[in-house]
């Protein structure tokens, strides 16, 4: 059963649903980034919940569908067939002057992500490519021959892995990349597993989004089946992987499908960073509900992950995005602090989507589409 919660705080500004969010450091929170479908993308101020920059300039009719942080300073914006990076150094509130990132996409954008040392920016599109421009050039590094067979959804870069890079698409297949040969290492195709039949089948699992976890051993994926994938990413390269791609058969990296918290698609994977080697998982979904899940990291790496639910929030707005922080790594938010005082930990969770029917007001005070909501929520303890 969910708990019914109310935000502890709302960041408002934007006119229609937000689409993505972007923490300018996940270890020391101060600033947001977010997209909609306004055709805006907005900065936002933790501390005073206050945006503090406007950023337009981009094709009339788009939406804003991915937001990305280099530093403190840049912002790349995706929206439409294109990528365009923000200067925030500028005093300005409202920035309309903003530079092409490469060439345009064949069709709509869907997300960007930057590797470690932000050289490299990989977008995935609607028509299913993945492309990774050098942006010490601003030309395309490599834009990989194979593709996915629908639109391409989601893409991360592996931390501690030079050349490694991961999507998902609505073709419900997970593709591992090495961005430096251009080809798959391997593939996870999620229809076809044996869980997938058996749960939520009415709803293909087209893969939403990703997340690595902190410590870079675990891959997160949200998918349209209401579960959650998990995989072992922390193994050195399987001399075999490309072998066994090729004979469509995948390594034994996936660990676990969490299949008990969502009623609908996952559409948002996070990981907060915290004091613990690994936080919690935090999944969102189009049935409203946020679940914090457990997974313990003394877990062997050999045989299946376990995750544990440990809170369900039902939030009343179906979830686009979400991003999340250990509470103590911000400022001082009253508002967050005095709602979290006796937990062992803490965490802001920030949420963007479309209200459910009947959500227009909450204790809170008034609710609209274009919110933010952000969660002060305890950590009950692991396991």
């Amino acid at each position: 059963m969910a708990e019914i919660v109310s935000p502890t705080f709302i960041l408002r500004g934007h006119s229609a649903p937000v689409l993505c969010l972007d923490l300018c450091s996940k270890s020391t929170v101060s600033k947001l980034a977010s997209g909609a479908e306004d055709g805006t993308a907005r900065v936002w101020d933790i501390d005073t919940a206050k945006c503090v920059r406007g950023l337009k300039g981009f094709d009339e009719n788009t939406e804003v569908t991915s937001v990305c942080f280099s530093g403190d300073d840049l912002l790349y914006v995706a929206a439409g067939c294109q990528v365009r990076l923000f200067d925030l150094r500028s005093h300005d509130l409202v920035l309309a002057q903003s530079t092409q990132i490469g060439v345009s996409a064949e069709d709509e954008i869907n997300h960007i992500a930057l590797n470690e040392k932000r050289t490299f920016l990989a977008t995935a599109d609607d028509s299913g490519h993945v492309t990774v421009t050098d942006l010490r050039t601003n030309r395309i590094f490599k834009r990989f021959r194979q593709r996915h067979e629908n639109l391409a959804t989601c893409v991360q870069f592996q931390p501690n892995r030079s050349w490694d890079v991961w999507s998902g698409g609505m073709d419900s297949t997970l593709i591992h990349w090495d961005y430096s040969k251009g080809c798959p290492v391997e593939e996870f195709p999620f229809a076809t597993s044996e869980q997938s039949q058996n749960a939520q089948s009415v709803n293909p699992p087209f893969v939403h989004s990703l997340e690595f976890s902190p410590d870079a051993r675990l891959l997160a994926a949200g998918l349209g089946d209401g579960s959650v994938a998990l995989l072992n990413v922390s193994g050195k390269k399987n001399a075999d992987a490309e072998r066994l791609a090729r004979k469509g058969r995948s390594s034994s990296a996936l660990k676990a499908r969490l299949m008990d918290g969502h009623s609908w698609a996952v559409s948002a994977v996070t990981f907060p960073r915290c004091e613990r080697e690994r936080g919690p998982l935090i999944s969102g979904g189009i049935d409203g509900n946020i679940v914090m899940w457990d997974i313990p990291a003394s877990t062997a790496s050999e045989g299946e992950w376990e995750g544990v639910i440990k809170r369900r929030l039902h939030i009343g707005r179906k979830i686009n995005c979400l991003t999340s922080a250990f509470c103590s790594a911000r400022g001082s938010t009253e508002a967050a602090n005095d709602s979290t005082n006796q937990a062992d930990e803490s965490f802001l969770i920030f949420g963007g989507g479309t209200l459910l029917p009947g959500q227009h007001s909450t204790d809170a005070g008034k609710r609209s589409a274009g919110d933010i909501d952000v969660f002060a929520v305890s950590w009950p303890g692991s396991t």
